[in-house]
Formats: C-alpha cells, structure tokens, sequence
C-alpha cells in the first residue's frame, strides 16, 4: 500500500536509538547483572522511557478515511489527537502501574511513548473528525467534505427604475 498518496501523507517521526541500559553494568549471568542493581531509586527507573510509532492500519469507505492505531498498554486518558492546520498528530503513553505496599525487585516494562502524525489534503473535513478507543485500538474516522459537483444558479433579471436608472 502507498501510504503518501494524494489525499493522506504518513510522517513517521524519526526516533532516536535507545542507549542500552545494559552498559556499565555486570555483563555476567542475568542473575549477576540483578544483583549488580545498586537500589530502588535505579529499578524504579526500569528501562526508561521508550518511543515507539504505533502500527495504523488505514482503509478507505469512498465517505471518509478509517485509521486504526494499535496501541497496547494505553488507558483513554493517556491518549491524545490534535489537528493544527492540516496535520493530524496522535500521541498516547503507557504508564508504568505501582503495586500498593509492594518493593519492585526487577521491573523490565518500560514507559512507553507513541507518536504518529499524518498530514491531510484539502478534501477531508476537520471539523467533523471522530475517535473512538477501545481495547487498546484508537479509531479515527476523518470524513470527506461533501462537495457539491454542480448546482444551477439562478439568472435574475435585471429591472429598470422609472426615469432609466438601473439598480
């Protein structure tokens, strides 16, 4: 599938490697480099905030464009569709959950960050863009603008005041 054509342009923003969180530690067994945590403030951190682009699947019903962004791990509250001028941006977070009265001993998920954005042509109406969440997939429905192919325009006829004025 072409994912630049005319009415949609897909810009995936590039994201920068992950520096490995691996380095400076113990590269022995799994259970040495554990061992080698020093503490909690270091296994609160886990992995680090992560940045990823989430997968979209994109189809065409010929009255608007369906998006479909698969975004596992993102409560509703974390997600975020904005549209300035003719970009459509998505960003969503996962969160890390905190177990009440509960020490982390490994934590190996990391916080996770999407973003995505498309640009739109001209043919699609803005205002009247939907999203829907559920079960970790984000729906956006952006409709066409209804454009009117013809119409016929009335011809008035032009009247003449008394004493050749015309108005």
């Amino acid at each position: 599938m072409n994912s630049n054509s005319p009415w949609i342009r897909v810009s995936v923003a590039s994201i920068p490697p992950l520096a490995s969180s691996f380095e400076g530690r113990n590269q022995g067994a799994p259970e040495q480099q554990f061992q080698s945590t020093t503490g909690p403030e270091e296994l609160s951190a886990g992995l680090g905030p992560s940045r990823a682009t989430p997968l979209v699947d994109i189809h065409d019903n010929n009255d608007a464009l369906i998006l479909e962004a698969d975004l596992p791990g993102v409560a509703e509250e974390d997600i975020v569709v904005e549209l300035k001028q003719n970009v459509l941006k998505l960003v969503a977070k996962v969160r890390r959950t905190d177990l009440d009265n509960a020490r982390p001993l490994a934590l190996e998920s990391t916080v996770m960050a999407y973003e995505r954005s498309f640009i739109l042509s001209d043919e699609f109406d803005r205002e009247q863009i939907q999203a829907e969440f559920e079960h970790g997939v984000l729906r956006l429905t952006i409709p066409r603008t209804q454009r009117i192919i013809s119409r016929r325009i009335a011809v008035n006829a032009r009247t003449k005041k008394p004493g050749g004025d015309e108005s």
